[in-house]
C-alpha cells in the first residue's frame, strides 16, 4: 500500500476517527442559505425583478469558489440563495427603477461562517425620509408632497438637460357668506439637471395636476395628469422628442370596464387639433402622433372621462387598450331654495331668451343629463365654439373656451365680469348663454360685450 493511499483513507476517516483536521481539509464546507424580501416603500408593494447581488467580502479566501451570487425578486419580492459558501458578504439590490430614480438601497453586510441561514429584509427608504432629504422643513406638511424624476430622449434614451418641466393645477375656496366659489390656478417650475433629473417640493398630495415639459420653443411632451400618493412622494420619467423626428401612427380600442367595447368614444391627444371616434368594435386609429410622452384624453356619454399617459416610440405602430368606467349615479336629492327677487327676474330673463332668442342656450335639464365635471365641459355642445385642453406654458388654465387661436370670448357670471367659466360649478349653474358676437348679444349686455369679437357668454347661477 501506497504513502498516497494511505493518506488519502485517512482524510475519508477523519472526521469519524477525531484525526486532525489538516488530514481532511479537502472536504468542501457546508452551505449556507441567504433569504430575505425586498420593498418598495415609495410605491407601498413589493420590488418585483430587482437583483440581488451578495458578493463575498471576507473568509475562505482559500477555496476556489464564487465571489459573487445573485437572485431575482419574485412577485412577492422574496428571494433566496440556498447555497453559499460560509463568508462575510456585501449584500446590494439592482433595478431599472432605482436606476431611472436615482434611489439606492443601503447594501448590508452578512457574515455566514457560523450561520446555516440568514433572512434579511431590504427596503427603498420611505417617503418620508426621502421627502425630508429632498424638501427638508417643507416636509413636515403632510399634504405637500414630492415630484422628483427625469426627462430623457424620445429615441436614444439619454438624459436631456436645461428641460423646463412645468406643473398646474386649480383649486377653489367657497366664501362663507354667499356661498360662491372662487377658482385658482397655480403653476410651478423646474429645470432638468445635466443628468436630466429634476425635483420638484410643495406639490398637493392627492390630488390630481398636470405635468409638461418644454424644451424651449422646439419641442413638448404631452400634458400628462398625474397625482402624488398618499406616502408623499411620486417618481416620474418624460421622454421628448428633442429633434422632431416625425410622428407615428397608434392604434387601439377603448372598452367599457375593460370588457365591453365602446363605440362612438372621442379620442384625442393633447396639443392636437382632431379627434377621431371609436366605430362599433370599439377600435380606433390616431395619425401622426408626436414620439415621447403624450397624453390621450377619452370620453363618452355616460362613462366617466378618462386622461392616459404614454411613452409614444418609433419603432412603429402601437396599439393600446383604453379602460373607461361607469359614471356613478346619483339619486335625487331633496332641495330647499331660497331666490332673491333679482336672480328670479335674472333666471326669467334666461327662460325667455332659451325660448326665442339668436344664441345657443344651455338649460338645468341639459346638464343634467351631460354630467359634466366642469362648467366648460358644457362647451363641448355649442356649435362656433372649442372645448379646448390647452398648453400649460399659456397660462391660461387648465380648460379654457374660445374660437380659433388666442380668441377669448367674454364671461358673466349673473351679469359680473368672470376670467373663467369654471369660477361657477355645474351644479351650481341655471343656465348658459352663448353668443358668437356682439351684435347676437341681448341689448341690455351690448355696451359691457362690445369690446368683444370672440363673442359671449352669460352664465346664470340657481
Amino acid at each position: 500500500m501506497t504513502v498516497r493511499r494511505v493518506l488519502r483513507g485517512l482524510a475519508l476517516l477523519g472526521p469519524l476517527l477525531g484525526l486532525p483536521i489538516g488530514l481532511a481539509a479537502a472536504q468542501e464546507p457546508a452551505a449556507v442559505a441567504l433569504r430575505g424580501t425586498v420593498t418598495d416603500s415609495v410605491r407601498h408593494g413589493p420590488l418585483v425583478g430587482a437583483k440581488v447581488v451578495a458578493s463575498r467580502a471576507v473568509g475562505m479566501d482559500s477555496l476556489k469558489a464564487a465571489h459573487e451570487f445573485t437572485a431575482r425578486t419574485d412577485a412577492n419580492g422574496r428571494f433566496e440563495m440556498p447555497a453559499l459558501v460560509p463568508a462575510v458578504y456585501l449584500v446590494t439590490v439592482e433595478h431599472p427603477w432605482l436606476d431611472s430614480t436615482g434611489f439606492d438601497i443601503t447594501a448590508q453586510t452578512v457574515d455566514l461562517r457560523d450561520k446555516h441561514a440568514v433572512t434579511l429584509a431590504m427596503a427603498v427608504p420611505s417617503g418620508t425620509t426621502i421627502r425630508t432629504a429632498f424638501c427638508g422643513r417643507i416636509a413636515r406638511d403632510t399634504t405637500l408632497g414630492l415630484v422628483e424624476g427625469y426627462v430623457r430622449d424620445a429615441q436614444s434614451d439619454e438624459p436631456v438637460r436645461a428641460v423646463r418641466v412645468l406643473f398646474a393645477w386649480s383649486d377653489f375656496t367657497v366664501d362663507r357668506r354667499t356661498g360662491r366659489p372662487t377658482a385658482h390656478q397655480h403653476a410651478v417650475a423646474a429645470t432638468t439637471a445635466s443628468d436630466g433629473s429634476f425635483a420638484v417640493c410643495g406639490l398637493p398630495v392627492s390630488h390630481a395636476f398636470l405635468m409638461q415639459a418644454q424644451l424651449g420653443e422646439r419641442a413638448a411632451t404631452g400634458a400628462v395628469e398625474v397625482e402624488i400618493p398618499a406616502g408623499g412622494v411620486l417618481v416620474e420619467t418624460l421622454r421628448i422628442a428633442t429633434n422632431k423626428a416625425g410622428t407615428v401612427g397608434i392604434a387601439g380600442e377603448v372598452r367599457r370596464n375593460g370588457s365591453q367595447p365602446v363605440s362612438g368614444a372621442h379620442v384625442h391627444v393633447f396639443g392636437a387639433s382632431d379627434e377621431v371616434v371609436t366605430s362599433d368594435d370599439g377600435s380606433f386609429h390616431l395619425n401622426d402622433v408626436p414620439l415621447g410622452t403624450q397624453s390621450i384624453e377619452v370620453t363618452a356619454v355616460g362613462l366617466r372621462p378618462k386622461r392616459y399617459a404614454l411613452d409614444v416610440r418609433s419603432d412603429g405602430a402601437q396599439r393600446v387598450v383604453l379602460v373607461l368606467n361607469e359614471m356613478g349615479q346619483e339619486l335625487d336629492t331633496v332641495r330647499t331654495i331660497a331666490r332673491k327677487t333679482q336672480a328670479d327676474a335674472l333666471r326669467d330673463e334666461f327662460d325667455t331668451r332659451a325660448k326665442r332668442g339668436q344664441g345657443q342656450y344651455i338649460s338645468e335639464d341639459m346638464i343634467a343629463r351631460w354630467h359634466p365635471w366642469q362648467t366648460s365641459d358644457l362647451i363641448r355642445y355649442v356649435r362656433g365654439f372649442e372645448f379646448r385642453q390647452d398648453t400649460i406654458f399659456s397660462k391660461r388654465g387648465d380648460y379654457e373656451v374660445g374660437g380659433g387661436g388666442f380668441c377669448k370670448p367674454l364671461i358673466f357670471i349673473d351679469g359680473n365680469r368672470a376670467d373663467s367659466i369654471n369660477e361657477v360649478m355645474p351644479i351650481a349653474v341655471h343656465g348658459i348663454e352663448v353668443y358668437a358676437s356682439s351684435v347676437s348679444v341681448p341689448l341690455r349686455w351690448v355696451s359691457t360685450a362690445s369690446d368683444s369679437g370672440c363673442g359671449t357668454i352669460l352664465v346664470w347661477t340657481k
